[in-house]
């Protein structure tokens, strides 16, 4: 396994820093007084209103952003270094990428290779009458 060091990846020219884009809307977010008493607690009525609307999710759109600019330069290369380097944790990453239904899905899905004949016909006489064999043929057609 290689540890050499890599060197952080810079900007274009002109391109502003996710920091300091991140740093630009935190001092541009208004500032409330809110009412409180001497212990500083709020006062009654007072809900303390919160983080404003939206405000986290310019966040998360920023950081997604700035994931999306340094994998479309280095994704492919990093991805290609880390499954030669410590192909475990590359796989742990494609396994967290996964949704977890789709995983489900999968994994219930029965295994007809195991079942003997007598077994898959009473599986599909059963099937027949509950209609789930037609519906599975449509799907299965359509690719679903």
């Amino acid at each position: 396994m290689s540890h050499d060091k890599v060197a952080w990846p810079s900007l274009p020219a002109g391109a502003v820093s996710p920091a300091d884009e991140t740093a630009n809307l935190a001092a541009s977010a208004p500032v409330h007084e809110e009412a409180r008493d001497a212990r500083g607690r709020f006062l009654t009525g007072n809900s303390g209103g919160g983080r404003r609307k939206g405000s986290r999710n310019r966040l998360t759109e920023t950081f997604i952003a700035a994931i999306e600019i340094d994998f479309a330069e280095h994704g492919p290369d990093a991805l290609a270094q880390l499954r030669g380097d410590d192909p475990a944790t590359y796989l742990r990453i494609i396994a967290s990428l996964i949704p977890r239904d789709l995983i489900l899905k999968r994994e219930q899905r029965p295994d007809y290779s195991e079942l003997s004949i007598s077994e898959l016909e009473e599986l599909l006489g059963r099937e027949r009458a509950n209609g789930s064999f037609s519906r599975a043929l449509q799907q299965a057609r359509h690719g679903y």
